[in-house]
């Protein structure tokens, strides 16, 4: 029990650290993208709009995949599966003082 409350606290600090990534990328990104929209006319533009379209999906998609990974090991660990993600879960377990914890 213990072991997944410490895997639960590990993955939204990971997801907190990967959102201000995601919002120092965004706000580079489109600060370049509007200098180089701004210089070469309707073909930046273009270009803006396409970025700003992936922009757009990552942040649609990361969401949604956080939210499902956290659904599914909610469900197993109130099924009583012991359940370890790849990278999060060895540090996990080390934090709470192994498996059986």
């Amino acid at each position: 029990m213990r072991f997944h409350a410490v895997q639960s606290v590990i993955m939204f600090v990971a997801w907190i650290v990967v959102l201000i990534v995601l919002v120092i990328i965004s706000v580079v990104l489109g600060v370049i993208v509007g200098a180089a929209a701004s210089a070469a006319g309707s073909a930046g533009g273009i270009i803006g709009l396409l970025l700003w379209l992936i922009t757009f999906l990552v942040w649609l998609v990361l969401p949604l995949l956080f939210l499902a990974i956290l659904i599914f090991a909610a469900v197993k660990a109130y099924g009583g599966n012991y359940f370890k993600m790849p990278i999060i879960g060895n540090m996990a377990e080390k934090f709470a003082g192994g498996p059986a914890s």
